[in-house]
């Protein structure tokens, strides 16, 4: 019943998450008719993870884990009905809506993050973790190609208000669900006063004293890091340089995550017979490559096909990696080492999402092509320091 709940709560989630990226970054982008927007947006999100994110990974560890679930997902409601109500407005008004938006569902993300981690290593037996987060990741993909595919139709026939009103609606019954999910004892009877500096500082320690978890975030930080670059680069190659149209875009998104669903069906299966051991590196490594092959294309249905292939590059690596630190980080620690591996990666995400006001929209493809090198060199590193420490 309880992972029944929580698989419930995972669809749930996952067509927010996948049909408010489309959302957000269409909407921002129609109506500015601009990029710059786009990455203000997650430049402001990178500086709350970084502000913020420290204290939210220590208030994770040190509070009942269902409760903070449920308080991030009204959080996260609350977040959608802004961009509703400044919709009529002036476009300083719609931009600040959207912006605040940013800073609440950020926050929100965050605590819903490190709760359901916390949640997942009390209710599933460590040797589990591997196969059970494949498992996960495979629902999590499937539920993003549905969300995706529909925003750009939901967005063409019913407009931007409608859609934002539809993405409340689906938070709504999600911060129900959150109250059926289990709310773990361990932290109930260990209740610790909070010194927010202390606790920092003891768990910065840990990630650097702790080898094997420090490169499980440089892994984690490089992989996410694509996904911003993504993030920030395809929507503009697709309207500006390629002139496509809401539904391509919502379809080439898409079609990375049918790459996730491929890649987490073989991680379903093939997790707990062999030892994928160093398979997160190698993935990065493809990963890197097809980066640079896709800044020489040109042909939407031919980037199609490779940004799928990155797709699956990208779970495949996402997916070990996120068992290998659930398997392997102590309870109570894994707020703060999760959110400290969010700052490290969102310092790398500001300089991505800044890219669109120093770079123009016709070089961005080049984009790809340099951060490929750098990601094909550092992937490399990393696995002859694995081999080490692992």
């Amino acid at each position: 019943m309880i992972i029944n709940n929580y698989y419930l709560y995972l669809v749930l989630n996952n067509l927010r998450i996948g049909f408010a990226l489309i959302l957000n970054i269409w909407a921002a982008l129609h109506i500015n008719k601009e990029i710059s927007i786009v990455g203000k947006i997650f430049f402001i999100g990178c500086i709350v993870n970084i502000l913020l994110g420290p204290m939210l990974g220590i208030f994770i560890d040190k509070h009942a884990y269902r409760p903070t679930l449920s308080k991030a997902h009204l959080l996260i409601l609350i977040a959608y009905y802004l961009p509703i109500l400044a919709f009529d407005t002036s476009l300083e008004l719609y931009n600040l809506s959207l912006y605040c938006m940013t800073v609440l569902t950020t926050c929100g993300n965050i605590l819903a993050n490190g709760a359901t981690n916390h949640i997942l290593q009390s209710v599933i037996c460590s040797k589990k973790i591997p196969q059970q987060i494949a498992k996960f990741s495979l629902v999590q993909q499937i539920c993003f190609i549905i969300s995706m595919s529909c925003a750009g139709i939901v967005l063409k026939f019913f407009g931007i208000k409608n859609s934002y009103l539809l993405l409340c609606i689906v938070s709504f019954i999600t911060l129900i669900v959150t109250y059926y999910l289990p709310n773990p004892s361990y932290i109930l009877h260990h209740q610790i006063k909070i010194h927010y500096l202390k606790d920092l500082v003891r768990g910065l320690i840990f990630i650097f004293q702790t080898k094997f978890i420090l490169l499980i975030g440089l892994v984690n930080i490089l992989v996410m890091s694509v996904s911003s670059l993504s993030n920030i680069i395809m929507p503009a190659l697709i309207k500006f340089k390629l002139h496509g149209t809401s539904e391509s875009y919502g379809n080439i998104e898409a079609s990375w995550t049918i790459g996730s669903v491929v890649a987490t069906i073989f991680l379903t299966s093939y997790t707990k017979k062999y030892n994928l051991k160093n398979y997160d590196i190698y993935s990065l490594i493809i990963l890197g490559i097809l980066c640079i092959i896709l800044a020489f294309l040109y042909n939407i249905y031919t980037i199609t096909f490779i940004y799928a292939l990155m797709g699956a590059c990208f779970t495949f690596t996402k997916t070990l990696n996120n068992g290998d630190l659930l398997t392997h980080c102590p309870k109570g620690m894994i707020g703060r080492v999760n959110t400290s591996f969010g700052i490290m990666g969102s310092i790398i995400s500001i300089i991505i999402f800044l890219l669109p006001n120093y770079i123009s929209i016709h070089n961005f493809d080049n984009a790809y092509f340099i951060y490929g090198v750098i990601l094909l060199i550092l992937s490399i590193l990393i696995l002859s320091y694995t081999r080490i420490y692992k």
